[in-house]
């Protein structure tokens, strides 16, 4: 399931690159990606939903949703 999540993402992600020049992915989504593993093998958390919860925490940004609304709202 991660790996079809992730796939997804960055498939977006290079689509969004070619319109903006900002690759979410390969500048933003994999670090938080890899910060939020290291916090949650920390606290026990499921490392699946906190991986899948990672990859996908600014897809509404990447989709551009409902720009006129905060993304973090709208994702």
């Amino acid at each position: 399931m991660i790996d079809k999540v992730q796939e997804y993402f960055i498939e977006i992600s290079n689509k969004h690159e070619k319109k903006s020049g900002y690759n979410y992915w390969d500048n933003h989504v994999k670090y938080v990606v890899q910060i939020a593993l290291d916090l949650a093998r920390e606290v026990q958390a499921d490392l699946e939903i906190v991986e899948i919860s990672a990859i996908l925490h600014d897809v509404a940004k990447v989709l551009e949703l409902r720009e006129n609304e905060s993304h973090n709202v709208v994702g």
